[in-house]
C-alpha cells in the first residue's frame, strides 16, 4: 500500500490490576508485558502512532521507553476494577482530538494478550484498508457446546438455548485486537477467528501468567532450534 492513512494503536494499561498486581509491567522474556504489544504495534508498516492509555506513572514510564507514547494519564476514575474501558478509550480519542489528531482509524491492541505472530496486525489494520468497517479478533463456540450463565446472587447455572439453527456457530469476542474505521466504510464488521493457543492468552491472574512464561519459552526453543 503506498497511500498509508493515520492509523493510531491505543493501548490500555490500568496500573491496578487486582487478580495479577502491577501485571502489564511483570517481566516476560525477559522484558514488561507491555512492551511485547507495544513492539508488535512498532512493525506494524500501517500503524502511524502509538498511545498508552493510563493513569499509573510507572508504567507510563515504562511505555516511553519501549517506544510508545503517554502524552498524558488518564483520570483515575477511568482506572479502577468496575470502570468502563470503553469510556477509558473515548476519553483517550476525545484528548487526542482536542488537540488537533483525527487519525482516519482506531486500533486498540491489548497488553494482556501477548503473542501476535509477525505480520499479524498489518493484516488486519488492512482490513480497514479494504473498506470494513470495524475489525475483530474472536473465538467460535459451536453450537452443540453445552453454554451457560449465572444469574445475580444465584450460584445455579442456567443452560442458555439459542434459536435459529441455521448457523452452525456462534462467536464471542475476545480481545487481542479490534479496530474501527472511523470514516465511511462499504463492508460491515471482519471477524478474526483465533484458532492459536497462543494468540488466546488473556492474562488476569497468576495462572495466566504462568501459561504466558511457558508458552514463551515454548516459542524461543521452536526459534532457536537447528
Amino acid at each position: 500500500m503506498n497511500d498509508i492513512k493515520e492509523t493510531l494503536v491505543i493501548i490500555p494499561a490500568r496500573g491496578g490490576s487486582k487478580g495479577l498486581p502491577r501485571k502489564n509491567i511483570l517481566p516476560l522474556g525477559g522484558k514488561p508485558l507491555i512492551a511485547h504489544t507495544i513492539e508488535a504495534a512498532l512493525k506494524s508498516r500501517l500503524v502511524t502512532r502509538i498511545v498508552v492509555s493510563t493513569e499509573d506513572q510507572q508504567i507510563a514510564d515504562v511505555a516511553r521507553a519501549h517506544g510508545a507514547e503517554v502524552p498524558f494519564l488518564r483520570p483515575t476514575e477511568l482506572a479502577g476494577d468496575n470502570s468502563d474501558l470503553t469510556q477509558a478509550l473515548r476519553y483517550t480519542q476525545d484528548r487526542l482530538l482536542a488537540e488537533g489528531y483525527a487519525p482516519w482509524s482506531v486500533v486498540y491492541m491489548y497488553a494482556t494478550s501477548p503473542f501476535r505472530p509477525p505480520g499479524f496486525v498489518d493484516f488486519l489494520v488492512s482490513k480497514l484498508y479494504e473498506g470494513h468497517k470495524s475489525l475483530h479478533t474472536v473465538r467460535g463456540i459451536p453450537l452443540e457446546a453445552p453454554l451457560y450463565r449465572f444469574l445475580p446472587g444465584d450460584d445455579t447455572p442456567r443452560p442458555l438455548q439459542f434459536h435459529g439453527a441455521g448457523c452452525p456457530q456462534c462467536f464471542r469476542h475476545y480481545g487481542n485486537i479490534s479496530g474501527l474505521r472511523l470514516g465511511s466504510a462499504h463492508k460491515g464488521s471482519y471477524l478474526y477467528r483465533m484458532l492459536s493457543p497462543s494468540m488466546c492468552i488473556d492474562i488476569d491472574t497468576e495462572e495466566d501468567f504462568r501459561l504466558a512464561e511457558l508458552t514463551w519459552l515454548s516459542m524461543k526453543a521452536r526459534v532457536s532450534a537447528p
